[in-house]
């Protein structure tokens, strides 16, 4: 719903303009002062504002000097005089439409500019991305994420996000944070697959000097240094099962105790936590418990993939190019072919994909991004490489090179002997080989197996896409 900011005039004409106001399909804000009305348009975005020029005017150039104006805002000046001197300094400020109008307007004379700024201001959402806090995009599915996010926020009702890697998890779960009643309280974020399990009752809970050993000070852990305000947990489902009935607890009671700590804390934090997987899975596989997660999905929310997006895609590549444009203080476009390829991509690694693709492009491309450059970035993203240089030299085979020059190669498997199609699909690791590089081996020929595709290879690892992602660029790859 558009909304209106009346400033200024006596409470009862306040008061009047706000009942036309929302009569007539908006809502509507009123304040005394240009103070306060500075203060409300820092927190909401208005499509008009009302503002009581008084008998001198003084008001109306007092806001016209200090209020946030915006090229999209319709102002409208409530004067004494409409034809008096203000009407002169209207062409110096950033703003697109003004109108002046009697300080006690009619109801049909409101009616007629209101009519004029809801024009405006469908002009404009048809020319403009639809944005959220720090989302963009038009499509009817993140339309409807942006509307789940704006009723929940009030609230302080536990989000369970769900969706694939890279599409924006985190994102969602800093607008609920701040657009809530905790938004002046801390955010903390925690990526609960990025713990090491022997530590991660301590990161969750803290614990006090001499808990164990190496606990040379007290430590508060994110629950603690959440209280007050929100704690997100991403890849939730990567929690062991010990902690997860350590988690549920918490939640339920919303007190803690620290390792080593004789007394439980209480804590007010809101939990928001997200996962790329399905948790139900995870609840099937005994690895999730059922109980923690309804207790975190009180307000499920689930994420489009890139793929879906349709028309997002381009407008999430022209953004990220604007940025960096802005940044360089340089003006390189994206062609039409390039568009194309890029509404075509599966996107397997999401948003994070697209911007990562993008600021690459832009670094390598003097002028123009265009279909070759593209081509060549998604093929190397594709192949999980870096590029040709990485191609041309391939990391050489551990078991052979840690072999002395003297040894005597080993006796071929019984497999080997076979030969075959099946002889593609396995990995032979020699005895002695370090439990990292039979990892790496496997990692690396179920992509090759799989063409680079990531996301099914992470499912056929049994690991989750941003592990598989930490895991290559541990390789370098």
């Amino acid at each position: 719903m558009l909304g209106v900011l009346i400033v200024g005039l006596g409470r009862p004409a306040r008061h009047r303009l706000a009942s036309i106001v929302e009569k007539a399909g908006f809502s509507s804000r009123t304040t005394g002062t240009v103070a306060s009305a500075q203060a409300a348009m820092g927190k909401v975005a208005f499509a008009a504002v009302l503002i009581d020029c008084g008998v001198d005017d003084a008001l109306g150039l007092e806001a016209l000097a200090t209020l946030p104006l915006h090229k999209d805002q319709t102002v409208v000046f409530l004067m004494e005089d409409p034809g008096g001197p203000l009407c002169a300094s209207l062409a110096e400020a950033d703003s697109a439409m003004f109108e002046t109008l009697p300080r006690d307007a009619g109801r049909a004379e409101l009616l007629r500019v209101l009519k004029k700024v809801r024009q405006s201001a469908d002009r404009t959402s048809r020319n403009r991305p639809e944005s959220f806090e720090q989302m963009l995009g038009n499509c009817p599915e993140m339309l409807e994420v942006y509307n789940m996010i704006a009723k929940v926020a009030p609230t302080d009702a536990a989000v369970l996000i769900c969706g694939e890697s890279g599409t924006g998890k985190e994102l969602v779960a800093s607008a609920i944070h701040q657009r809530s009643d905790r938004s002046d309280a801390p955010f903390v974020a925690v990526n609960c697959g990025a713990i090491a399990e022997n530590l991660m009752e301590s990161e969750l809970f803290g614990h006090e000097k001499g808990a164990f050993t190496g606990a040379d000070k007290q430590h508060a852990g994110v629950f603690e240094q959440a209280d007050g305000g929100t704690l997100f947990l991403d890849e939730v489902t990567e929690m062991p099962l010990e902690m997860q009935v350590r988690f549920l607890r918490v939640l339920e009671s919303g007190t803690l105790r620290r390792l080593g700590a004789e007394k439980d804390r209480r804590v007010d934090v809101r939990v928001i936590a997200a996962t790329n997987r399905e948790p139900m899975d995870g609840v099937k596989q005994g690895t999730f418990r059922e109980d923690l997660m309804y207790r975190l999905a009180v307000f499920p929310i689930t994420l489009p993939p890139l793929r879906e997006r349709g028309d997002d895609i381009a407008l999430l590549a022209s953004h990220f190019l604007s940025l960096h444009n802005k940044q360089g203080k340089t003006d390189k476009r994206l062609t039409d072919e390039a568009i194309d390829r890029l509404n075509a991509y599966d996107w397997p690694g999401n948003v994070r994909q697209l911007r990562n693709i993008v600021q690459r492009a832009y670094i390598l491309e003097d002028a123009q991004v265009a279909l070759d450059c593209l081509e060549d970035l998604l093929e190397n993203d594709e192949a999980g490489t870096c590029g040709e240089a990485v191609n041309a030299a391939p990391e050489p085979d551990r078991a052979s090179s840690d072999r002395p020059a003297d040894s005597p190669a080993p006796a071929p498997a019984a497999d080997m002997e076979a030969g075959g199609e099946d002889e593609d699909r396995l990995v032979h690791v020699e005895v002695g080989t370090s439990i990292e590089e039979a990892e790496k081996q496997l990692i690396l020929k179920t992509l090759d197996e799989l063409d680079g595709n990531k996301t099914e290879a992470a499912k056929v690892l049994g690991i989750s896409v941003k592990t598989l992602y930490n895991r290559l660029n541990a390789y370098n790859l």
